[in-house]
């Protein structure tokens, strides 16, 4: 295929499917673009006020192909398309070509690339080797990888590369290998899972290359939109140019301390930039794999706070947990006559001693029984 270069620094905000498309088709982190939890796909939640790059080419006149797994035993007709992909009503539309009841050689041979057109080309086939498998093992990544590359070799056989402008191959989110224990905020937000794969190629590069900015999927929006020459609103996106624009300063990630956890809200959240990753839970119980500072903790905090789905209000709720857990914060009050709560120990010792009491006169009754037994 060429030359072309390989974003070896690129992250996705949130590492599942749906809210990793939902980051790349509006360049903005999940709290804005509606799709902040699992489950919550582009096709039915991400936000109409939000930029979106798939209308931004249809508003363009560009047309649409694209080729869909789960098309492909689907009717011609058949008006249902990928949750993936951010539709809105009344697409696709009719100069589209959709790969309806087709695989990929029988797509690729007969599809005409036409000027102002964006190809989209979507696989889950190693995601598919995966949940077959139902983990991931040094095997079965042997065998999904050789899948891609059958893909690629499909792709390139079938294709002209230098059709396209500008190409890019992306995958959404990474993953974790069975016998890695991800139980902490770091590990669960760490590179395997987090850093995804991005290679740009411009037609006509002939050299392969390797960059290391701090790069996102949200990247993807301005980048191809500024190739295409088409004007977007600078200042509603959190992408930036992959080679007209510096890497980004800071990235922040989001999402499940637990790897199965369903459709509920986001626990846990982090930072990246050049010094490394830094991450917390709600506690605001701050862990890095460099020595960050309290002036970091605190500026982390903050932007956290305005740019993280339920950041803010996760925080507010575990501080209130904590001082009103146990009875702390009441312990603490007055009666209406001025005169102090009892003590919590003295309590709590009373509470104790009276178990203690039920138990030992539970146990002696018990002993006496086996006693009699035996007498």
């Amino acid at each position: 295929m060429g030359g072309g270069v390989i974003f070896t620094e690129c992250y996705t905000p949130a590492p599942d499917t749906p809210r990793s498309h939902g980051c790349l088709w509006s360049s903005n982190y999940p709290k804005f673009n509606g799709c902040n939890i699992r489950g919550k796909y582009p096709l039915y939640y991400m936000n109409d006020n939000m930029p979106n790059l798939m209308r931004t080419f249809r508003d363009n006149g560009y047309s649409f192909n694209i080729f869909e797994p789960y098309l492909q035993h689907r009717a011609v007709n058949d008006k249902e398309i990928s949750p993936s992909f951010p539709f809105f009503e009344g697409r696709p539309a009719p100069e589209d070509t959709f790969s309806h009841g087709v695989n990929l050689p029988e797509y690729l041979k007969s599809l005409k690339v036409k000027d102002n057109s964006l190809t989209v080309l979507r696989f889950g086939d190693f995601h598919n080797v995966v949940d077959n498998y139902f983990s991931i093992t040094k095997h079965v990544r042997r065998h999904g990888l050789g899948m891609s590359a059958g893909i690629l070799e499909c792709i390139r056989s079938n294709l002209p590369i230098d059709d396209f402008d500008l190409t890019v191959f992306y995958s959404d989110h990474g993953f974790k290998e069975r016998d890695e224990n991800f139980d902490t905020p770091l590990k669960v937000l760490g590179k395997a899972r987090t850093r995804i794969m991005m290679f740009v190629r411009r037609k006509g590069d002939t050299v392969l290359s390797r960059n290391e900015r701090l790069s996102s999927i949200m990247d993807v929006y301005p980048t191809v939109l500024d190739a295409c020459g088409i004007p977007y609103n600078q200042n509603a996106i959190e992408g930036r140019n992959m080679f007209t624009t510096p890497g980004h300063d800071m990235l922040l990630f989001e999402d499940y301390l637990g790897m199965h956890s369903g459709s509920g809200e986001v626990d846990i959240w982090g930072v990246r930039t050049a010094r490394g990753l830094a991450c917390t839970g709600s506690n605001l119980t701050w862990e890095a794999d460099y020595d960050i500072t309290g002036e970091e903790k605190e500026k982390f905090t903050a932007i956290l706070s305005e740019k993280a789905s339920v950041f803010a209000s996760c925080v507010k709720a575990e501080h209130i947990r904590r001082i009103t857990s146990g009875g702390r914060w009441i312990s603490s009050w007055h009666h209406y006559d001025g005169s102090k709560p009892k003590k919590l120990m003295i309590t709590r010792l009373r509470y104790l001693m009276r178990d203690f009491k039920g138990f030992m006169a539970k146990a002696g009754k018990s002993i006496l029984g086996m006693l009699k037994m035996y007498k």
